[in-house]
């Protein structure tokens, strides 16, 4: 299992990272008016990258995934198609050695214009496409 808003929203283990309200969400998560991709369509056009370990299933890679797909769309309509990134590496929970060169390697290509060795919006195993609850296009 992934990790859900009972386990984020833990004030023995994560006092800090949400606000109290959004306990009110633990186990109604599909009924939540937003999703992860919204907020980090807001960082867009600014760079974002994602790392995470594929077999760290209770962080939940293949969400993680679907939300960088689903932020897409934002940069790709504010002419910042690559300053959204991800990078999923072999292994698990963990930030590591492989974390921190991915990070860095990212920075270095939109800050200092350095050519990336990683590949940064490289698709996962397998085919995903997300669903569409509407018929939306952005504008071009």
């Amino acid at each position: 299992d992934c990790e859900d808003l009972a386990a984020l929203t833990d004030r023995k283990r994560w006092w800090a990272w949400t606000h109290p309200d959004f306990e009110t969400w633990e186990g109604h998560e599909k009924d939540l008016p937003f999703d992860q991709h919204f907020l980090m369509g807001l960082v867009a056009p600014r760079p974002l990258l994602r790392t995470e370990g594929h077999d760290d299933l209770w962080a939940n890679p293949i969400g993680t995934y679907a939300s960088f797909l689903a932020t897409q769309p934002i940069y790709d309509f504010l002419g910042a198609p690559t300053r959204n990134g991800i990078h999923i590496r072999e292994g698990g929970h963990y930030q590591g050695e492989e974390d921190s060169a991915a990070l860095l390697a990212f920075a270095d290509w939109h800050f200092f214009n350095l050519a990336p060795k990683h590949h940064f919006q490289k698709k996962l195993q397998g085919k995903m496409e997300l669903p569409t609850f509407f018929r939306w296009k952005r504008p071009k």
